[in-house]
């Protein structure tokens, strides 16, 4: 009777829909998928990603030389310039912002999310559909 509870519980915990639901995990978020697909389609050469989600690194692959998360700054950040500097320092060539994560969890840097956006930065696109948009900006460095 034990081996048989047990042995059900576990089919329970492999079903996808039970374990999201017990653990609390919600849909993947499309436009970081989106956005992975977008780099693996426009560069060949590995780019490293500033932004708020790594798993657009996992849909991009090999063209995703390393992720650099918001949060390594965030709460340290001063200004824009001290944001510059960083990603000079990091070696980082594309900034991803999206509408999901960043207003909630990375205020300091919803100016990436303005319809200008920063002068230092080239918006390079503008990638999924309302309250899910992500803007892609290229930093190129001035060495």
């Amino acid at each position: 009777l034990t081996v048989g509870f047990l042995g059900g519980l576990l089919i329970i915990a492999l079903v996808p829909g039970y374990r999201s639901l017990w653990l609390g995990f919600k849909e993947e978020p499309p436009e970081q998928q989106l956005l992975g697909e977008w780099i693996h389609n426009h560069f060949e050469k590995p780019q490293a990603l500033f932004g708020s989600d790594c798993r657009a690194c996992f849909y991009a692959g090999p063209s995703c030389e390393r992720f650099v998360s918001m949060s390594r700054i965030h709460d340290s950040m001063p200004d824009e310039r001290f944001l510059e500097d960083f990603l000079l320092r990091e070696g980082v060539g594309l900034v991803a912002a999206d509408e999901r994560y960043v207003p909630k969890f990375y205020p300091r840097f919803k100016f990436l999310l303005e319809p200008s956006g920063p002068t230092w930065l080239k918006r390079l696109a503008v990638l999924g559909e309302e309250g899910e948009i992500i803007i892609v900006y290229q930093f190129e460095r001035k060495e």
